[in-house]
């Protein structure tokens, strides 16, 4: 139970140190951004996000292996994004406020790869695979002893493989 709580926080502060910031630009620009500021977002999304990954890094327990912070982390960014992305879409009265795109909210929360597809009208697509890129070499540098599947669920899939 409290290595499910884990990987949920980790999906959650990976999701908001992404997209928060984007949000938050889209918001004081009123929802319209120059190259430069997509520029800047390009850079500072993926440093946001490594900065909370060293924070939560640093604030393990070093002795207990628990789930892998930079790769819950790369699954909240995907997982979050179509949301935040409407969220921020809102501001330039498209997203939540055209009822239309109700549909479109729904089938990208639960279809990540939508992610990407929506990402490159965001302006966020550089950003967002380079923070893809930087999370799973964050983890084979840092987190090598971190497990990505909890321990019952990896160890059921080599008990009905045989291993």
């Amino acid at each position: 139970m409290k290595s499910l709580l884990l990987c949920l926080t980790y999906v959650l502060l990976g999701g908001l140190a992404f997209w928060v910031p984007d949000v938050l630009l889209r918001t004081l620009k009123s929802g319209i951004l120059s190259k430069r500021d997509i520029w800047i977002l390009t850079f500072a999304l993926p440093l946001f996000v490594i900065a909370v990954h060293t924070l939560l890094r640093r604030s393990r327990n070093k002795v207990e292996k628990g789930p892998s912070i930079a790769l819950y982390m790369c699954l909240g960014i995907w997982i979050l994004g179509p949301t935040a992305m409407v969220i921020s879409a809102s501001f330039s009265h498209e997203g939540f406020s055209n009822s239309d795109n109700l549909m479109l909210i729904l089938f990208g929360t639960f279809f990540p790869p939508f992610t990407y597809v929506m990402s490159t009208y965001d302006g966020s697509l550089l950003a967002l695979l380079l923070t893809t890129i930087l999370l799973p070499a964050l983890h084979l540098i840092y987190e090598m002893n971190s497990w990505v599947l909890p321990p019952p669920i990896f160890r059921a899939i080599r008990k009905w493989l045989g291993l």
